[in-house]
């Protein structure tokens, strides 16, 4: 689990911030050390409070389609790293 901070800077947060993009950084290593043995590694940087509504959302999402994707950081909220 990474966090929409690993891709933005927030001030006063300095130690959340870096162990957070530590793990994205993390992510991407990995991936590349273990991309020959055909094992994807991604993070997800969630920002959404886990509601049912939301678990519903997330359940059975998961499938093979997914297996070009390696090494990626995930953010998922609402566009606040864009905006």
């Amino acid at each position: 689990m990474s966090s929409n901070v690993a891709l933005m800077g927030i001030a006063g947060r300095d130690c959340y911030t870096a162990a957070k993009g530590g793990v994205a950084a993390l992510t991407r290593s990995m991936a590349l050390e273990f991309a020959a043995q055909r094992v994807r590694v991604n993070a997800i940087a969630p920002s959404a409070t886990m509601t049912e509504r939301v678990r519903k959302l997330v359940a059975g999402n998961a499938s093979d389609e997914s297996r070009m994707v390696t090494g990626q950081v995930y953010p998922v909220d609402s566009g606040v790293t864009i905006s």
